[in-house]
């Protein structure tokens, strides 16, 4: 496991991706707990080698923030965090930094994609910020697995 792996998903992720899904009438990823939903995939559904590449991307997403507000991009405003993220997708690697570079945006889409998925997955962005309908029963998040069960089938 990488050094750091808990602190810096647990916490800084967490602090990172409400820009997603804000709180409007709503409660947002932050509410969903998404940046949990986050650590659980990167850590255990993840390969060790996608996993570093994803570590190395969030390590320099954070480090082009540093440089451009200098403070950790956990901490920014939310107006600096919107700021920063929309100037991603403007961002132009130079020279021996687009290697990282690509690793940064790499990180960011999958941390877009994970809160999206991990919010609308959620009870809250299931039952509050979509259409549900609860037939033919409620909303359950947990449902017991004994091994040998067959899995659940969605069908869209």
């Amino acid at each position: 496991m990488i050094a750091g792996f808990h602190q810096l998903i647990g916490t800084g992720i967490s602090k990172f991706i409400f820009f997603s899904i804000p709180i409007h009438a709503i409660p947002g990823a932050k509410a969903a707990d998404t940046g949990k939903y986050i650590k659980v995939i990167i850590k255990d559904c993840t390969s060790e080698e996608n996993r570093i590449k994803f570590m190395d991307g969030w390590h320099h997403l954070q480090v082009l923030g540093k440089e451009k507000y200098h403070q950790d991009i956990a901490n920014l405003s939310a107006k600096e965090k919107l700021d920063y993220v929309n100037g991603l997708d403007k961002y132009i690697p130079i020279g021996n930094d687009k290697d990282q570079s690509d690793l940064a945006i790499s990180a960011f889409q999958k941390i877009n994609q994970l809160t999206l998925k991990g919010y609308f997955t959620s009870e809250i962005g299931a039952t509050r910020a979509l259409r549900y309908d609860p037939i033919p029963g409620n909303f359950r998040s947990i449902i017991p697995y004994k091994k040998g069960d067959k899995v659940w089938a969605f069908i869209n």
